[in-house]
């Protein structure tokens, strides 16, 4: 049985809501980040950068998550990625997500695919679309400890330390490598 909001409530989340949009989208905690996640859909841009070793083996672009939103993944290798903000297009979302992650400018080269997240491979629930974008680098991109490019075969050696293994980027980063190898086109959508 749904509770009816009051008007006195219905009045106070509008105004909360035109704050929060009012501050870029901004939730002032990560317990109110966590339920904005468990409450609205939101999707984040997924940034695929991919080349090939010097034997001619496709690797992916995977940096250590450094994020705040989810505390249990902070230090595990994943996609760089990040929320839309209102109003960008996805191409903004990603040139703005791509500077911000990897400090590098990236030219938008298409969806590549979507995941809806289930509340099984999110420790807080969620309503999150992870939506996969091929991307290419405008510079080099400086690799390092917490960023590196990665084969299929060394990312699915990363134990559970380093990567999340039942996470929505593993999973993607495995098929879309196990697609380059076998040397089918991979277009995007």
């Amino acid at each position: 049985m749904k509770e009816e909001f009051t008007s006195a409530e219905e009045q106070e989340f509008v105004r909360l809501l035109k704050k929060i949009q009012q501050n870029e989208y901004w939730v002032p905690s990560l317990q109110a980040w966590q339920e904005v996640q468990r409450t609205f859909s939101r999707w984040a841009a997924e940034i695929v950068i991919a080349d090939k070793d010097g034997v001619g083996t496709p690797r992916i672009l995977l940096s250590r998550y450094a994020g705040e939103g989810v505390p249990e993944h902070r230090g595990n290798f994943h996609i760089a990625g990040g929320f839309e903000k209102f109003p960008e297009s996805i191409k903004e979302s990603c040139s703005r997500i791509a500077q911000n992650e990897l400090g590098v400018d990236v030219e938008y080269q298409g969806v590549l695919g979507i995941h809806k997240w289930t509340s099984e491979e999110s420790p807080i629930g969620s309503h999150l679309l992870s939506v996969f974008v091929a991307c290419r680098p405008l510079s080099a991109i400086t690799l390092q400890e917490n960023r590196r490019l990665f084969t299929r075969e060394e990312m699915l050696a990363l134990g559970p330390k380093d990567m999340v293994q039942n996470h929505p980027h593993r999973a993607f980063a495995d098929q879309y490598l196990k697609q380059l190898e076998s040397g089918d086109p991979v277009s995007p959508l």
